[in-house]
């Protein structure tokens, strides 16, 4: 089965928004107990949702979880941190 385009996934699952997308990931994530790496990933090829779409899709909060997995992970580097 060939991945799906944008518009075809949107009218195909009914997501509407990056708010329904990304409670989606969010529900992986507490189902499954993985990382939201590996939800994002899983979610996709669960729908067949093309990686390219993803950016548009995912929440600020949900970036901005992944980015703080790849900073512990060492994927990107480590941003100056001021001590509290």
């Amino acid at each position: 089965m060939s991945k799906l385009t944008e518009s075809q996934f949107l009218e195909l699952s009914k997501v509407k928004s990056k708010k329904i997308f990304s409670m989606g990931v969010e529900k992986v994530v507490i189902k499954l107990e993985c990382s939201y790496l590996d939800a994002l990933i899983y979610y996709c090829e669960e729908n067949d949702v093309d990686f390219d779409i993803v950016p548009k899709l995912i929440s600020g909060s949900i970036k901005e979880k992944l980015q703080a997995e790849a900073i512990t992970l060492n994927f990107l580097p480590k941003v100056g941190i001021l001590p509290i």
